[in-house]
């Protein structure tokens, strides 16, 4: 076992933290038989005065889990932690959380037959120390996002309406106007600067139709203005897989790229513990681009063929995308090779 600490004053700040202070890198076996707990990292800082531990526990042949044991001084600092093996991140750059679970393995992941595949698995984890994030409170007033939320809000200056079309009325009106501004939009998507400066009809009436819902809008506006993806209306409810995959949607549309990379990790943790929605994933993954959430979806079919066999959609979708039914087999193949034997 080895760690590696080093000051990194002068790197820039991760976003939600302050200063990285340092990282900590190790590269283990962890035995998976089980019960077992084992230590795979030790670091600390003498300033501030930080002592943490990280360990790994099998509960059963099946589940294993990383835990960052935080000790002296933790309320000074905050963490996020890298888990890898050599085949694929399990978790990565993500807080820890409250109780201090890193990543657990879990039955219905994908991620689960690469890791949990007999006696031993190298495992290489990193551990970052950033200086404690301001109070939310304190900090929001210090954000550009923060700052072009309001102006997205209270509408001041806005220079184009974006109409929300209705699909129930029969004279195909407007169900709700967001006013908004040309340059912010523009700058976080090339669709909407082509519409804006080039001589199309949008950018000479300084109005747009939008053929996605309201909610969806929200969402993608709010997203251009601050960065974020929930609104402050939503911030109370988790959203589904179905209004994801159509923010996804409209992501795609707009060439929103980074909200389009987000709205794909939320939904690989999704369907993890959903794989009902899996054939459906599979079909919207390939209609939208989303190469990262289309290869989990095939994986996670292909862990357990019997019971996709069994979903309602299965003979609709063996009829209507025989191109994904073809690389679905191709997955089954790859893990029946892969299995030892």
């Amino acid at each position: 076992m080895s760690s590696r600490a080093s000051n990194a004053s002068s790197e820039s700040q991760q976003q939600g933290h302050g200063r990285l202070l340092a990282s900590y890198k190790c590269s283990v076996p962890v035995p998976l038989s089980y019960p077992t707990t084992a230590v795979i990292l030790e670091g600390g800082l003498q300033e501030p005065e930080v002592k943490f531990t990280v360990t790994a526990q099998s509960t059963s042949s099946a589940i294993t889990s990383f835990y960052l044991m935080r000790g002296l001084g933790w309320n000074k600092v905050a963490f996020t932690a890298e888990v890898k093996n050599d085949t694929v991140v399990l978790k990565e750059d993500s807080a820890v959380p409250g109780n201090d679970l890193i990543y657990t393995t879990h039955p219905n992941s994908p991620q689960l037959n690469y890791f949990n595949r007999g006696g031993s698995k190298r495992v290489y984890v990193k551990i970052s120390v950033y200086e404690k994030e301001l109070p939310r409170r304190a900090e929001k007033y210090f954000d550009l996002g923060f700052d072009l939320g309001k102006l997205l809000k209270q509408e001041v200056l806005s220079d184009v309406v974006l109409q929300v079309q209705s699909g129930d009325r029969a004279d195909g009106g407007v169900a709700r106007e967001f006013r908004a501004h040309k340059a912010v939009l523009s700058a976080r998507s090339s669709v909407f600067q082509c519409l804006f400066t080039t001589d199309m009809a949008e950018c000479r009436t300084a109005t747009v139709p939008v053929n996605f819902s309201v909610e969806v809008t929200e969402r993608i506006l709010w997203y251009a203005y601050t960065g974020q993806m929930e609104h402050e209306a939503s911030e109370q409810r988790a959203p589904s897989i179905t209004e994801n995959m159509d923010v996804l949607a409209a992501a795609d549309f707009y060439d929103m790229q980074p909200l389009k990379s987000y709205c794909e990790e939320l939904l690989m943790e999704q369907i993890a513990s959903k794989p009902e929605e899996v054939l459906q994933t599979i079909v919207l993954a390939d209609k939208y681009g989303a190469a990262r959430l289309k290869r989990v979806a095939l994986d996670l079919a292909a862990s357990d063929p019997k019971q996709i066999q069994q979903h309602p959609e299965w003979l609709q979708f063996l009829q209507d995308h025989r191109s994904l039914v073809n690389e679905l087999f191709a997955s089954l193949a790859e893990r029946v090779t892969a299995t030892p034997r």
